[in-house]
């Protein structure tokens, strides 16, 4: 079960890249993992070797372009409300009962201000 998902994972995230040859890995970094999963006994450790190259990718390429896109800009700017407006339940009045779903019950609520 592990093996099959270990399987699933490697063709479905890290093949295709490597094949385009736009894989951020290396062959000598995917060898071990190739030679595991053609066992068919993996452990949960399979992809432990590829974490310091897949954070250091998100680091240094990934992370550079996000703080340059507008999601940056507007992560910030959730973040500054979250930590600086307050709202609550409290907030808001009840105007009538609209169903119930998995977590209780729904209400349709409007902010006063």
């Amino acid at each position: 079960s592990s093996g099959i998902n270990a399987e699933y994972g490697y063709d479905r995230c890290i093949l295709p890249g490597k094949l385009m040859c736009t894989s951020i890995y290396t062959v000598s970094s995917l060898e071990p993992i190739e030679m595991e999963l053609s066992k068919g006994e993996t452990t949960p450790r399979v992809f432990q070797s590829l974490r310091s190259t897949i954070e250091r990718y998100l680091e240094e390429e990934q992370y550079a372009d996000f703080i340059k896109s507008c999601y940056f800009t507007r992560y910030l700017q959730w973040k500054y409300l979250e930590e600086n407006v307050d709202v609550g339940v409290e907030n808001f009045e009840e105007i009538r009962k609209v169903g119930r779903g998995g977590f209780g019950d729904v209400y349709a609520c409007k902010k006063p201000d």
